[in-house]
């Protein structure tokens, strides 16, 4: 899906749409906000898999299971690649999937979210911890930087008043 100019999405606050803490959620930002191509993905929750060949068929044949732990995308710390995912899988392998699903749970941390993301797989990828395809790479640093973005402009309006 192509994404349209910043200025034509919704007049969003980056500050505020950065601030739901998950990668799910940074990632529909980031499709929503830039010209960046985001392949296409789906946050998915246990009670999804009722519904998982229906949910399957809007991906292309090769997916990856992504991490979606809300410990990743914080004000205070980046933990990008820190947690598990798990590609490429065909998306037809349903045990494969939830195999790798409950997999990539089992590398959260206890106390946090039982969510993971679906997402189209891009051949030549790299798709193990701490290695990242350019373009997530660029997406955990735009959304580094646009958090970066409201310290430093608070910063100068303290400065100024």
């Amino acid at each position: 899906m192509e994404n349209d100019d910043i200025s034509s999405k919704n007049n969003l606050n980056p500050q505020d749409q950065l601030n739901y803490k998950n990668k799910a959620k940074n990632l529909e930002f980031v499709k929503n906000n830039s010209n960046i191509k985001i392949p296409y993905f789906k946050e998915i929750i246990f009670d999804d898999f009722e519904n998982i060949e229906e949910i399957l068929g809007k991906f292309s044949k090769q997916i990856i299971i992504r991490s979606n732990s809300s410990k990743e995308d914080t004000d205070e710390t980046s933990s990008a690649g820190k947690f598990l995912s798990i590609g490429p899988i065909d998306k037809n392998d349903i045990f494969l999937i939830k195999k790798s699903w409950n997999e990539v749970l089992q590398s959260y941390e206890e106390d946090d979210n039982n969510t993971v993301i679906f997402q189209d797989y891009v051949d030549g990828a790299k798709s193990v911890d701490t290695t990242k395809s350019k373009i997530f790479l660029f997406i955990d640093l735009w959304i580094i930087f646009l958090k970066n973005l409201k310290n430093i402009t608070n910063f100068l309006k303290y400065k100024i008043n």
